[in-house]
């Protein structure tokens, strides 16, 4: 299929000065007071006439008249859409500089080709604003002509459209030797289309304009990285147009590129940052991987703030916009090139859940209790069972928040909205005490944990792990932990409390995981992992943490307080949730719905789609269950 964005429009042919039933045969050109008392008729037909005829007569100064026209048609009941295209292709005939609101109001839907014909011949100046409007609003082959006409004119405003909500490719591949491998990306395909379904009785006949990339037979429209053209064709009276609207995948993230590397050139500049970014390592030690993936970061995104630098310097783009322009999101992918295994492909989670649940609200965090779970909602807690359609009991609190946990015959969650601990009796599913403790995250980022005979909370973003007894509901002690840490993990194989130290906002450093001995109530050991850990979980013989930072999955063994594995998951970013449980850990991400990671192998072995937002996941029984709760859905997957 070739690429094309076509719009049906009528065709300038000779035709009669009079309205007719069909086409008739070629007459000569009415007077100009004839064409105008057509275009001033209230009948779509003579209207359509007066559009075409004025275009024969190449008469300019009916211009304003044809534009009338266009504008009072375009959003009129049929035939008035017909009666738009035929004036609009008159202004086109005519090469008629229009003002960019008049363009403007026929893009970008029904008439994009055309208006980018007509904005084409606006002055650079006037057009701009036109310009950068499309080229940050849509999406198709409209955004190429935009871009290339923008590019043209040395616009100093192109440069933040293309940086705008960036993202780099990263690759890190891990071998004997050192060796690297490369990958390809796409190339831009789709088209659009829009006309009337049958042709018009009384009408002249129709034409296709098409916005393409096709040089044979067309018209260039604007020069740049991605040519575009256009062309204007003849369907014949009798012939239907294309009716149906499809769109193409562009910008990509190399054809952006493409544009900055020209941009580049025009600036007298070179390009310092690829779409791609690929490095290698030979494999040394996990703790020289991990500094091999901080440090390639780093060295993205240095570059990239000296591109933007080196752009400010040239004119080609203000300091406010290089202030406000974020840094690039580095989706990073290790290939462990030692064993030449590959990640799996993604399935369908409803191809595996055995349930899928309807939850109205916010339903988020889980805890498992038994086979079944109980979820955070929306003023509520609520427990699920997997043979029912709706909550099997709810239990109103104000705000429920972070992970919960299920222990002392009670569920253990938060309550952001007055950052206290709520104990709620399993057995009659009503709040039975309330606890001042404080939170040490007040968004709610947060999960609390239940072993060695208490309950632990994170309650003081100075870093305070609080310990509960649940024979008093009181807090007993308070330990010192390192500042900004927010979720605890108790592993009963180690008889410890773990903790993550996510670091204040915005570090990139390395975090670190903290065990803390219930005996002592004393930190016994600090082990840095990846940049910015969150949540964490303790089973399959390891402590797990999932690094928001760069989307890694960090493993510690308890036996020597150390990292043994950095598992890349590719979910780098706020959210997500981490279990362990059926002989497998489970990743729960924004991007990715689901992925499960064999522990003998430290290898992602099944990923699970479509993404749906953010949700939490867990294992209870021999189920695992799945919540995403910006779609208001909870899955249940089978494991045996």
């Amino acid at each position: 299929m070739r690429t094309s964005l076509a719009l049906i429009l009528v065709l300038l042919v000779p035709a009669p000065a009079t309205r007719p039933a069909a086409q008739t045969p070629a007459r000569s050109i009415p007077s100009i007071p004839e064409i105008k008392a057509l275009l001033e008729s209230t009948t779509p037909a003579d209207q359509a006439w007066g559009a075409w005829w004025a275009a024969q007569a190449q008469a300019r100064e009916l211009a304003p008249l044809i534009e009338r026209v266009a504008s009072a048609n375009a959003t009129a009941n049929h035939p008035g859409p017909a009666v738009t295209g035929v004036a609009l292709d008159a202004l086109v005939q005519l090469e008629v500089k229009v003002t960019p609101a008049f363009a403007m109001s026929f893009c970008c839907d029904r008439w994009k080709a055309v208006a980018m014909i007509l904005l084409s011949r606006v002055p650079a100046a006037d057009a701009e604003d036109a310009l950068v409007k499309i080229a940050g609003e849509q999406r198709d082959l409209v955004w190429y002509t935009a871009a290339d006409l923008l590019l043209q004119r040395k616009s100093a405003r192109l440069a933040a459209i293309l940086l705008r909500g960036l993202e780099i490719q990263a690759s890190i591949t891990v071998s004997k030797d050192g060796m690297t491998r490369a990958g390809s990306g796409p190339g831009i395909r789709g088209w659009a289309s829009d006309g009337l379904r049958a042709p018009i009785r009384g009408f002249p006949p129709l034409a296709e304009y098409t916005l393409t990339r096709l040089a044979t037979d067309a018209v260039l429209l604007a020069d740049g990285p991605v040519p575009m053209y256009y062309q204007r064709a003849v369907l014949p009276a009798d012939q239907t147009g294309p009716a149906s609207d499809g769109g193409s995948d562009g910008p990509n993230l190399i054809q952006r590129f493409e544009f900055l590397k020209a941009l580049h050139t025009q600036a007298g500049l070179t390009l310092s940052v690829f779409s791609s970014e690929s490095t290698s390592v030979a494999w040394v030690s996990q703790a020289a991987l991990d500094e091999t993936i901080t440090s390639h970061r780093a060295d993205i995104v240095a570059r990239y703030r000296g591109m933007l630098n080196a752009l400010v310097g040239k004119g080609f783009m203000s300091d406010a916009e290089s202030s406000e322009l974020s840094s690039p999101r580095i989706i990073l992918r290790i290939y462990d090139a030692r064993d030449g295994v590959e990640l799996p492909p993604t399935a369908p989670v409803s191809g595996r859940a055995s349930v899928e649940l309807t939850i109205p609200g916010s339903a988020d965090f889980l805890a498992a209790d038994g086979d079944d779970v109980w979820i955070t909602n929306r003023g509520r807690m609520e427990k699920l069972a997997r043979d029912k359609p709706a909550p099997v009991a709810t239990v109103a609190m104000p705000r429920p928040c972070g992970v919960p946990v299920v222990a002392h015959d009670s569920i253990w969650v938060a309550n952001c909205s007055d950052q206290s601990l709520y104990r709620i009796d399993r057995q009659t599913a009503t709040v039975a005490a309330t606890i001042p403790t404080g939170l040490a995250d007040r968004s709610g980022e947060l999960s609390v944990a239940a072993g060695a005979g208490a309950i632990w909370l994170l309650t003081d973003a100075a870093g305070i792990l609080s310990r509960i007894d649940p024979r008093t509901n009181t807090v007993v002690a308070k330990i010192e932990v390192a500042p900004n840490s927010f979720a605890a993990a108790f592993d009963a194989n180690s008889d410890s409390v773990w903790v993550t130290n996510t670091g204040a906002r915005g570090a990139t450093g390395p975090g670190s995981v903290q065990r803390i001995d219930p005996a002592t109530n004393k930190v016994v050991a600090t082990i840095p992992v990846g940049p910015r850990p969150r949540f964490l979980t303790a089973g399959e013989g390891a402590i797990w943490t999932l690094n928001q930072g760069h989307g890694t999955i960090s493993r510690v063994d308890p036996k020597t307080n150390a990292v043994v594995a950095t598992i890349d998951a590719g979910v780098p970013g706020g959210g997500g949730d981490i279990n362990a449980g059926a002989g497998r850990v489970w990743v729960r991400a924004t991007k990715t719905l689901l992925q499960s990671i064999d522990p003998r192998t430290n290898r992602i072995v099944e990923i699970f789609g479509p993404p749906a937002g953010s949700g939490a996941v867990c294992v209870a029984g021999d189920f695992v269950w799945v919540s995403a709760h910006d779609v208001g859905k909870v899955w249940v997957i089978p494991l045996r």
